[in-house]
Parts: C-alpha cells; sequence; structure tokens
C-alpha cells in the first residue's frame, strides 16, 4: 500500500527496501538517491567556483527544485559527509520534496524529522520478520536428530526453548539460549537450521574478536560512516541472532547487551534498532555452567534463559559422520574420480580410526583433505 505520509522511516534488510521503494516511483518523474542529490549539489558548487574565477564550464549544472521522491538506502550513510547527516534537514529544505523514503537512518536524522514535521506525516514501516511457530518447531523435532548427529538430548532442549519463545513469552522480549560444549559438535548447525526452517539467513557475529577498541567502536558507535552492531543489526535478514564463542569477548562486550538481553532494544550513539521477537543463540565452549559464570560475570549469565550443553561425540556417531561427509564429498566428483577414491579405501581407514577424531569439523576437513591428495596423485 502506498502510504500518504510526507515521510516513510522503513525499518529493515536492503533486499526488501528494494522491493518497498518502486511502490513510490513517479513515472518520468524526478526520482533522487541521496547519493545522486549530493553528486548534483557539488557539481553546482564547482561550477559557482569556476564562473567566480573567470572558467565557464562546458555545461550548466540544473538542479532540480522540486523532486517526487527522495530515497535513502542504509549504504548511502557511509559516502556522505557528516556535515549532511548532522544537518539533514537543513540539507534537503533547499528543495521542494513531495516523498521520502528512508531506510534504517540514524537517530540524528529521525530526531531531526520529528523536530521539521508534524507526526502524522511521518511514517514508520517496520519489516516483519517471521517468529517461530508451532509448525517450524514441529519440522525442527523431526530433522534436527538427522542433521546434527549424537544430540538428541540437547536438540529436545532447543525445542523447548523455541516453545518458550512461542507460547510462554513476557512482552515479546528476546530468548537467550547458550549452547555448550565442545567445539564442532553441532552448536552452529543448529542454528542454521532453524533459519533455514523460517526460510530465511542467520545474523551471524564472531564474538572471540572482540576484544580492541575498534571492535569496542562497533559496539558502542563511532560516526554514522564507520560499521557498527546496531546498524548491521538493522539490516539484518533474519530474527534469528547468533553469537559465536560468546565467552571469549572482552568484558566491555557484555554491558552493552543488557538493555538488549532484557527488552529487546539495543542501541549505540547513532542507531536504534528493535529485537523483539528475536532468538538470540550464543555459544561457548566450556564443559559447565560454572566456568561460564565465571568468565561472563553474574550480570550477564543470569540474563541467558536456556543453558543447553551439547556433548562429545561417541565412536558410533563418528562413524555415522564419516559415512555422511564421505558420501558428500565424492558425490561431487566424476565416475572416474569416484572409483580412484572408492578403490583407495580411505573410507575404511577412517571409520577404523574414528576413536581418533573429537568433531565433525575436523572429520570433515580431514577427508576432503585425503581425497585431495589421492586425485592429486593420480595427475600426470
Amino acid at each position: 500500500m502506498v502510504r500518504s505520509e510526507k515521510v516513510i522511516i522503513f525499518n529493515g534488510p536492503k533486499e526488501e527496501f528494494n522491493k518497498y521503494i518502486p511502490e513510490y516511483y513517479i513515472q518520468n518523474g524526478n526520482n533522487y538517491s541521496l547519493t545522486q542529490l549530493v553528486n548534483l549539489s557539488e557539481s553546482e558548487r564547482k561550477t559557482f567556483l569556476f564562473k567566480i574565477e573567470g572558467y565557464e564550464p562546458n555545461r550548466e549544472v540544473e538542479l532540480p527544485t522540486n523532486i517526487d521522491l527522495l530515497y535513502i538506502s542504509k549504504n548511502e550513510y557511509s559516502g556522505v559527509t557528516e556535515a549532511v547527516i548532522n544537518n539533514f534537514v537543513n540539507y534537503i529544505a533547499k528543495y521542494n520534496i513531495s516523498k521520502m523514503v528512508i531506510q534504517n537512518p540514524p537517530i540524528e536524522i529521525i530526531n531531526d524529522l520529528k523536530r521539521q514535521f508534524d507526526s502524522k506525516n511521518i511514517h514508520i514501516h517496520n519489516f516483519k520478520y517471521k517468529n517461530i511457530d508451532l509448525g517450524l518447531i514441529k519440522n525442527f523435532k523431526k530433522q534436527a536428530p538427522s542433521v546434527i548427529l549424537g544430540q538428541d538430548k540437547a536438540l529436545m532442549k532447543v525445542s523447548q526453548a523455541l516453545l518458550i519463545q512461542k507460547k510462554l513469552n513476557q512482552g515479546n522480549k528476546p530468548i537467550v539460549i547458550m549452547l555448550y560444549g565442545p567445539s564442532g559438535v553441532g552448536k552452529t548447525e543448529t542454528g542454521r537450521l532453524i533459519t533455514k526452517l523460517l526460510g530465511e539467513e542467520m545474523f551471524y557475529c564472531q564474538f572471540s574478536m572482540f576484544q580492541s577498541n575498534a571492535h569496542y567502536n562497533y559496539l558502542y558507535g563511532d560516526t554514522v560512516q564507520l560499521p557498527s552492531l546496531a546498524k548491521d543489526l538493522l539490516n539484518r535478514d533474519s530474527n534469528i541472532i547468533f553469537l559465536d564463542e560468546f565467552d571469549k569477548a572482552n568484558a566491555f562486550a557484555y554491558s552493552a547487551l543488557y538493555q538488549l538481553f532484557d527488552t529487546g532494544e539495543f542501541e549505540d550513539k547513532n542507531f536504534h534498532v528493535d529485537l523483539k521477537n528475536t532468538v538470540i543463540i550464543c555459544t561457548s565452549n566450556y564443559e559447565n555452567q560454572d566456568k561460564i559464570l565465571e568468565h561472563l560475570g553474574a550480570p550477564m549469565f543470569f540474563r541467558i534463559n536456556c543453558f543447553i550443553k551439547y556433548d562429545d561425540l561417541s565412536d558410533e556417531v563418528k562413524i555415522k559422520l564419516i559415512e555422511k561427509y564421505y558420501s558428500k564429498l565424492v558425490n561431487q566428483l566424476s565416475q572416474q574420480e569416484q572409483k580412484i577414491i572408492n578403490e583407495s579405501e580411505i573410507k575404511d581407514k577412517y571409520i577404523n580410526s574414528a576413536n581418533k577424531f573429537s568433531n565433525a569439523r575436523q572429520i570433515e576437513n580431514f577427508l576432503r583433505n585425503d581425497i585431495a591428495r589421492k586425485l592429486v596423485e593420480t595427475i600426470e
């Protein structure tokens, strides 16, 4: 539906914004992005300077006085100067703009627009992400044991956590789940499967990298032009937020997330994002909750709703993984290459040594390298 308001603030991912704005294009009209408008203004300034200095440019630059649609995508904030951001309304005031559609604007621009325009002329459009429903939980229970091997108890608890989000959650708060246990036993794959069943792409953040001042600025915000967590979350594709190796971050990272875990609101110095109804999955390689508490500290630890332990893989599960990855890798080869690999008895060697492996990632990497080594040996 085409809105009648003068200003439309679109909160959501770039792909959906690109689907949204064509509704407002005026056929044969003056439709401009912010970048195009800034470039026109720069050309006008250069023309003016040329004339002062006695030079005549090859052509006059004509700035439009009437603009049917000004649309601004989230990428454009990085390409304009701080002066444009800090004085946004003054910058556009010289134009007669019929409609503005703005994706994920900084707080400063939102406040500037609210001071300039009556509230009835501003509409905020929040993209509706898919939420956990009973159909997804049913499909997860059915599919997960064949995708994530050897973690049936953990997967049942994940189903319980998803049901809490759907049925037993107060005020649409996020549910925060900690998956803990050895590396490479299915924690990340769990998040991917949930997101796949939603038909979306998981928002992934590697928290072990949050150690330096640069990452402090990423969490708390720097200039509008630089990346930030809030900025990236505004542009996320899914309500599944995956914070990998959460326990390995510097302590400054946790205090930034208190409000997010409590209420589903996250804000840095430039951007505000609503994360209600999200599923936030954190991971840790610690073997028990006592060690997680010791590292995270009580304020963060007790903001986590569900702790779910992933076990070491049994030899039986390791053999199933060997067969699974062997089949997947060999099926990518030509018939002649498959014959070479099958005759090499690589799979039997791995099955007989299953107890020497510790996780799924290790098994797949070793298999891939051994298969590649055997094929290279046949090249003459």
